[in-house]
């Protein structure tokens, strides 16, 4: 068991420098001009509303036509259903069958129905 646990950590600290590593890489290689010469405007808020609200019709008419074949015009609402769905299944609180039940006490292992 300790094994798991040595090469999950492990494999927790690679990944992380891995990516560190590449997101150092390309802030030090891609200019903003060069991003914002190939995202549409509104690409770089933060906040959304109901509605994606990106035209990539010049840049990229493919992603048009994917965004609204995958019904993703409504992004707010899918967003939000999300959101909605991770505090439902955090209520739901730990089961049994959860692979890192075996570390908490049992007064904190969800109950069997």
């Amino acid at each position: 068991m300790i094994s798991v646990v040595i090469t999950e950590v492990i494999q927790f600290f690679i990944l992380a420098i891995a990516s560190f590593a590449v997101g150092i890489i390309a802030m030090m290689k891609v200019a903003p001009e060069t991003l914002r010469r190939v995202v549409p405007a509104g690409w770089d808020n933060l906040f959304f509303g109901w509605h994606l609200n990106l035209d990539w019709s010049v840049l990229l008419p493919a992603a048009t036509a994917k965004i609204a074949e995958d019904k993703y015009e409504l992004f707010g609402f899918f967003i939000m259903m999300l959101l909605f769905k991770g505090i439902l299944i955090r209520r739901q609180g730990l089961r049994p069958t959860t692979t890192c039940s075996a570390f908490f006490p049992r007064s904190l292992r969800a109950k069997p129905r």
